[in-house]
């Protein structure tokens, strides 16, 4: 995503997860002047480390949407 703060209360999704779930965006940050990539904050219930740099994910509109998804 190239588009600061358009992502806020979205949801994302990591498929390639064993059991995958989705995860609030409750913070969410692009600044090309600083960033080469896009930094965004994750709610999550327990640790996904799992999860690394380069991993496919998905965005979704709504946890409903997300949750539909899986």
């Amino acid at each position: 995503p190239t588009v600061d703060g358009k992502y806020y209360g979205y949801a994302a999704t990591f498929p390639n997860m064993t059991s995958p779930d989705c995860y609030l965006i409750i913070d969410y940050n692009y600044d090309p002047s600083v960033y080469n990539e896009s930094i965004v904050e994750l709610n999550l219930l327990y640790n996904i480390s799992s999860v690394k740099v380069g991993d496919p994910y998905e965005i979704w509109d709504s946890m409903s949407d997300c949750n539909a998804s899986l």
